[in-house]
């Protein structure tokens, strides 16, 4: 059995249109953001990316976490990826899937967004294996 996080409203329909929701762990940062799938069979976490002390918990038990980006930019963004991933390995993650964006990586884009995207790549491969998917 394949146990997924899923952080995101649109992935998270997604997913669960093509898994078993026995399969899915979906995380929210607030309880309200997790309501509309209430007895539907999946697993439902709060996962707050502002407190170290609880977010590894969030990830107990998942082999793949899929890690959307925030919507936010700049350091406030890299800090959120930052405790995600240290969370993902704390909790013996063994894979996580990162939405980056197209450019990222490219020497001849430098961009604020795309840079938050360049560290987190970087910074997910220091720790850990992953699968980028780049946003169009």
């Amino acid at each position: 059995m394949v146990s997924m996080v899923i952080l995101g409203k649109r992935p998270a329909e997604i997913f669960l249109q093509q898994y078993d929701s026995k399969n899915l762990i979906f995380c929210a940062p607030t309880n309200q953001g997790l309501e509309k799938y209430q007895g539907k069979g999946i697993e439902l976490r709060t996962a707050d990316f502002n407190d170290e002390s609880t977010l590894a918990k969030s990830f107990d038990g998942a082999d793949v976490v899929i890690l959307i980006s925030m919507p936010f930019v700049g350091p406030r963004r890299r800090d959120a990826h930052k405790r995600a991933i240290d969370a993902c390995v704390k909790a013996g993650v063994n894979k996580i899937v990162y939405t980056s964006i197209v450019g990222a990586g490219d020497k001849n884009i430098n961009t604020y967004e795309v840079n938050d995207h360049v560290w987190t790549e970087a910074y997910i491969k220091s720790q850990h294996s992953l699968m980028i998917l780049k946003n169009w």
